[in-house]
Parts: structure tokens; sequence; C-alpha cells
């Protein structure tokens, strides 16, 4: 089985391809959140490259966010583009647990961090058991202040900083904590087949984005009538 993930809820995005779950190909694109404009060429360019047609294709992973919203949007469209006009099976996997999968150890209970600026962090708890992710605790989004009492209510779980690019914020670097240490377009092909190898697959015409906190430009307009 042949599956292609794409990843674009962060500013970089990355695409992976990965056969029998082994990845046989990658590419990072520093595209800085104009993913609009890189996603298909560089699909193109790393099918081309591994001598890939996409009617070879098998399957699809995408990362749902949370994360850029814009950019979540992008990737989403991309795969169910892809996936309805080749009748293939997609999966859409959080952010946050792609994070998850690749730093905990088959056993152990984390709770995983990611930025969401303006002194927040999207958040979640996972278990991972074997080759499996169960979600303990679902994505929701907290002030930095709170994070000291959340990490000392989830008592003895793994906490996770998903991003590897950047440090994490105090309250968070003042506790042990673990970061992923593989690409997220890895990890999401990885996932993606997993699930799609056993026939668990999303509904595609149901496959919405994660955001947990409302896209900016529909919490302007509610400020601005706030402020009227």
């Amino acid at each position: 089985m042949i599956v292609l993930a794409v990843h674009t809820s962060s500013p970089t995005l990355g695409l992976a391809v990965a056969r029998d779950g082994t990845l046989i190909g990658e590419t990072v694109v520093l595209s800085r959140h104009e993913h609009l404009e890189h996603t298909v060429p560089a699909i193109r360019e790393l099918l081309s490259a591994l001598g890939i047609h996409i009617r070879a294709v098998d399957g699809f992973g995408v990362s749902l966010g949370p994360g850029s919203f814009s950019g979540v949007r992008v990737g989403l469209a991309a795969v169910k583009g892809m996936a309805l006009a080749l009748g293939r099976p997609a999966a859409g996997l959080c952010s946050l647990e792609l994070a998850a999968y690749d730093a905990l150890q088959p056993g152990e209970t984390g709770l995983v961090f990611m930025d969401a600026k303006r002194d927040q962090v999207f958040f979640a708890s996972y278990c991972r058991t074997g080759d499996q992710l169960v979600n303990v605790e679902p994505p929701t989004i907290a002030s930095l202040k709170d994070v000291p009492r959340t990490i000392a209510l989830a008592q003895h779980q793994v906490v996770v900083w998903a991003d590897k690019t950047a440090p994490p914020p105090d309250p968070i670097a003042d506790a042990p904590y673990r970061i992923p240490t593989r690409p997220p377009a890895l990890i999401c092909a990885l996932l993606a087949h997993n699930r799609l190898a056993r026939g668990l697959h999303d509904n595609l015409h149901a496959l919405k984005p994660i955001y947990v906190r409302r896209p900016d430009a529909e919490e302007r307009p509610t400020l601005l009538r706030a402020n009227s």
C-alpha cells in the first residue's frame, strides 16, 4: 500500500510517501504559510522523483490541525480533491496526535502541548498502545498561566512539546519534557497507513479541520460588534 501524507498546519509544508508502512520519500518546503502555491507542485515533484504516478497512490493522510488556519484548509482541500478524483480513502490526523506518536513509547500516556500564540497553547492527552494511539483528552486551548496546574493534574503523564523548531514557553520548559524527532509528515504517513490498512478511513465529505479556536476571520467581526 502506498500512502501520500500532506502536512500543512505549520509554516513548513511537509510531504511524505510510505509504502507498506516504510518511508520511501519526503520533502519539506519552507513556504512560510504560502502553502496554496506550493502544495500541488511539491506533490508532483515528490511523486515524480519517486517514479510514482498519482494513480498508484492507494490512500492519503492529512494533518487537520490545530495550527495554521489557512494552511490546514489548503492541505485538506488538496487531499480531498485527489482522494475524491481517484476514489481513494483518506485518514485525517490531529497535529497533536502526530507529536504524541513520535514522542511516546508504547504504554506511556502523554500531555502534548503546541503553541497557539496570544500566550495560549493547544493541548491534548494520548495513550500509546503499540502502534496505535488512544485519545484520552480531546484537543483544547488554555492560557499559559494555566499550564502548571494542567501538568500537575495530569499525574504520571509525559509532557511533550510538539514543535521541535522552537523552544517551549517557561511553564513547559520548567517541567521535564520531550520533543518529537521525526518530521510530522512522516508520522502522518505512518499513522495513516496503519489506519487505512485496517480499513479505517474518514468520510471525505465530513472531514474538516480541527481549529479548537475560531479562525481570526470569524473572531474579528465579533470583536467589532462588541466594541461598536
